[in-house]
């Protein structure tokens, strides 16, 4: 577990995040994010440790130990940026654990994860407006009704097997992380409408000849005023086109490599695709059921509506409550993420993009003045932040100026290909490199700035599936190399198990005697032996492996110094 991390990466952000395991344990899990010279930009697992005391102290403690552990003593001299979620423990401005890194870190950013901060922008707006939280609620208790009652969920799939319809269980929200989990609960709902509403109506149903629960008979009634209300409906099939879009937003927002650039790109084009569904009939679903509406008014799916009201006051009223919902959820948005494009370190580094860059007219002096000009403050803002970096690489702030009017005439014939690509090609060529060389280090640090942190999230999941509540006991050297043998190990089609089965033949107090019995001093092995020569063949020197039996008078394994058994009983 030593090298996880190349000697070459001499700069790296590091993800932190806490979690509970199944033993009741805090634990505290480290990610880095490098640039690998052949491959690109990595993020790659460092460990999971304990956490004695979850306070700033504690998980700095914490993640002293898991980079000891691997050999990277000196972390806090190489680490540029912290991603971490929200919690006041990691954030906080005064006693937090970038408060305290920042101390004897000058050049410190801190990221707070985009895609956790896209989700208490929609919990907001959510929050803030009744007709979201009706819809919440209304979901919410579809999981309810029938995660409690098998007997209600084997009956709404018999009934969907008689409509000819496949249903799905409706998902959980309550503890629900991502946008897409949301979105999924929401559209089994528009989906199975039909169903669902059928089977609601047989519980309420007088004649049913088995009685449900007062609890699922008063859930069945809520859920079925609210599923049969016109305006109920239609505000369920806009919020599906709304959450498909953010839902998108939400998978971009958790790759391990996202850039600035790349986040705001993919934010302003869900902006405008939301701004878009404020009309009638212009997402997916809201098509799909006003097409129902128009050829059988007052019905759909074969499901007749309560408050039917297609009058243009209506419809006036209905598109205000769209504006206001997707007005609200821009807005909440844009106050959770303005910091990517204004007033931080990470909002400096647009200068370097040429799209952002003034057209230029090479006929025209002042045209070409104002060229230039664009983009030199917020270098010398970023050569000002990262000043304990430059002096170390001997770049100075006019040094930089002059690599920004040249890399101008560079990338300005290269703007049809991506940022990304543009910066990699920069920092892992050597001769451009050394051409811009203070550029290349503020191209590099913009390419793993760590702006989403799901990957620690991905991490915890990993922990939970290795140490279950079978496994509780398992300590945290024995899950740190699990779990990277799990992340960052190769696939099990190719990897090559013949070293392990060596080693482990070899390893340990208690020498390894498959099929031996201490009560029963003759053990035939001969099926076995047969059994693993069809499996395993030979070995590459066309010897076959073997398990020795009782009677097998040798030392070691073939072709190999280690021993294979012993003569003594075990």
């Amino acid at each position: 577990m030593s090298n996880l991390m190349p000697p070459a990466a001499d700069r790296f952000p590091v993800m932190i995040d806490g979690s509970t395991d199944s033993a009741n344990i805090e634990n505290e899990l480290v990610y880095v994010r490098y640039l690998d010279m052949g491959t690109g930009v990595v993020t790659s697992f460092i460990g999971i440790e304990d956490t004695k005391l979850a306070t700033a102290e504690g998980i700095l403690e914490t993640v002293d130990a898991i980079f000891t552990r691997v050999g990277v003593l000196d972390w806090r001299n190489k680490v540029v940026a912290l991603g971490t979620d929200g919690a006041a423990v990691n954030l906080g401005s005064k006693e937090g654990v970038a408060a305290k890194l920042r101390r004897d870190i000058s050049h410190l950013v801190t990221v707070h994860c985009i895609a956790h901060r896209l989700e208490l922008g929609i919990l907001n707006a959510i929050q803030q407006h009744p007709r979201l939280t009706q819809l919440n609620d209304a979901l919410v208790h579809l999981y309810e009704q029938y995660e409690q009652s098998p007997k209600a969920l084997r009956e709404l799939k018999m009934l969907g097997e008689v409509l000819e319809e496949k249903v799905l269980k409706p998902t959980n929200l309550s503890g629900a992380r991502w946008l897409p989990l949301h979105y999924r609960a929401l559209l089994i709902a528009c989906q199975s409408y039909r169903v669902f509403v059928a089977h609601f109506e047989e519980i309420i149903s007088p004649d049913r000849p088995r009685k449900s629960s007062p609890t699922q008979i008063g859930r069945a009634k809520n859920l079925l005023k609210f599923m049969k209300d016109f305006e109920c409906l239609l505000f369920m099939f806009f919020m599906c086109d709304i959450l498909h879009c953010l839902s998108q937003l939400s998978l971009t927002f958790q790759t391990d490599d996202l850039t600035v650039g790349e986040a705001l790109e993919k934010y302003e084009e869900t902006c405008l695709q939301i701004t878009d569904l404020v009309g009638d009939g212009t997402g997916i679903w809201q098509s799909k059921v006003m097409a129902a509406l128009i050829t059988t008014p007052g019905i759909y799916d074969g499901v007749e509506l309560n408050n039917v009201n297609a009058t243009a006051s209506a419809t006036e009223t209905r598109m205000r409550v769209k504006e206001d919902i997707c007005s609200s959820i821009l807005r909440h948005l844009d106050d959770r993420l303005k910091d990517l494009s204004q007033d931080s370190i990470l909002a400096q580094f647009k200068a370097l993009d040429p799209s952002t860059w003034p057209n230029l007219d090479h006929h025209d002096f002042s045209s070409k003045k104002s060229f230039i000009e664009s983009g030199k403050q917020n270098v010398i803002t970023l050569h000002k932040h990262y000043i304990s970096i430059f002096r170390w690489t001997n770049v100075s702030v006019e040094s930089l100026l002059s690599e920004f009017v040249g890399y101008k005439t560079y990338a300005l014939s290269r703007r049809n290909i991506g940022l990304r690509t543009l910066f990699s090609d920069i920092v892992r060529t050597p001769n451009t490199k050394s051409k811009f060389p203070g550029l290349a280090t503020l191209m590099e640090l913009y390419l793993i700035m760590p702006i989403s942190t799901a990957c620690c999230e991905r991490g915890f999941s990993c922990m939970k599936r290795i140490k279950n509540d079978w496994r509780a006991s398992l300590k945290t050297p024995s899950l740190t190399r699990l779990m990277y043998l799990s992340l960052e190990g190769p696939h099990p089609d190719v990897f090559d198990a013949r070293a392990a089965v060596h080693r482990w033949w070899g390893s340990g107090l208690r020498k390894r005697r498959p099929g031996f019995n201490p009560n029963q001093q003759e053990v035939v092995l001969e099926d076995l032996t047969a059994e693993l020569h069809e499996i395993e063949g030979s070995d590459e020197t066309g010897v076959p492996l073997a398990i020795p039996s009782d009677n097998h008078k040798c030392n070691t394994l073939p072709n190999s110094d280690t021993p294979c058994c012993s003569n003594s009983l075990v």
